[in-house]
């Protein structure tokens, strides 16, 4: 059975001593409504590639269970432009934004549909590639930074 820690800013998940989802916990800054858009495009972000990774299907249970939903209720579709309406502070873009690239991480392959798909989120959230670039570098960096935790628990 898994379980869920928080760690220095990440929410882990862990399942027979293994890191099976690591991510930043920023969802608790945003609104329901702006959750729900969240998840619905973290739902499409994951199925970019048409291939769904146990990882991304941990990290979208995840999110879920920040957000307080139960992660085997089912996330609603939306159209993009209409999820992206909400995300109307520089902060609850950023939000979505990194937690969309750790989305992507989850399972160590930030493929080519994902990374164009999150450059056009960021595009039309008026983000500039040059934050964009900052923001997956620190994902990148936390990430690797929390995977290391799994050291720890190692006999």
């Amino acid at each position: 059975m898994p379980s869920f820690y928080s760690l220095a800013g990440f929410r882990v998940r862990i399942a027979d001593g293994v890191a099976l989802g690591v991510r930043p916990m920023f969802v608790h800054t945003l609104t329901d409504s702006q959750q729900n858009a969240l998840l619905s495009l973290a739902k499409q972000f994951v199925h970019a590639d048409a291939h769904l990774a146990e990882a991304e299907e941990n990290v979208l249970e995840l999110l879920a269970a920040e957000a307080g939903r139960d992660p085997a209720e089912e996330i609603a579709d939306g159209e993009l432009d209409a999820l992206l309406a909400s995300f109307d502070t520089r902060q609850s873009r950023a939000v979505v934004l990194l937690e969309l690239i750790g989305v992507g991480h989850a399972d160590d392959r930030f493929c080519p549909a994902e990374s164009a798909l999150l450059g056009t989120i960021a595009g039309k959230l008026g983000v500039s590639t040059d934050d964009l670039g900052a923001m997956e570098s620190w994902v990148q960096r936390q990430l690797s930074l929390a995977r290391e935790v799994g050291r720890f628990w190692e006999d």
